[in-house]
């Protein structure tokens, strides 16, 4: 991940426009949320695989295949998932003047 962009000096010359700000913030989010998902994805497969040279037969839930990588489920009948493996993963960023963690008085 190049993280250039999210430079220290790419957040001060933007801190005084709240909306750039979060725009970065929202594009660092982005990115390491792609970053992170590679990994986890890599690692949930060899867990699968080790899982399933146990006994079970988990394969990728192919109704969330284009929105997590990490959603795995044994089928057992048309409505039910028996054994099901998955992770989510939730990135935040936030910076002074343009997120939630502000000071409260």
């Amino acid at each position: 991940m190049d993280c250039s962009k999210f430079s220290k000096e790419s957040f001060e010359k933007i801190k005084k426009d709240k909306s750039k700000v979060k725009k970065l913030l929202r594009e660092l989010d982005k990115s390491v949320a792609q970053e992170l998902r590679e990994i986890i994805g890599l690692k949930m497969e060899e867990i699968v695989n080790e899982l399933n040279s146990q006994g079970h037969s988990l394969k990728r839930n192919a109704r969330d295949e284009e929105f997590n990588e990490t959603d795995f489920c044994e089928s057992h009948g048309a409505r039910t998932c028996g054994f099901r493996l998955g992770t989510d993963l939730i990135v935040s960023s936030g910076y002074y003047g343009a997120s939630d963690c502000e000071e409260v008085e």
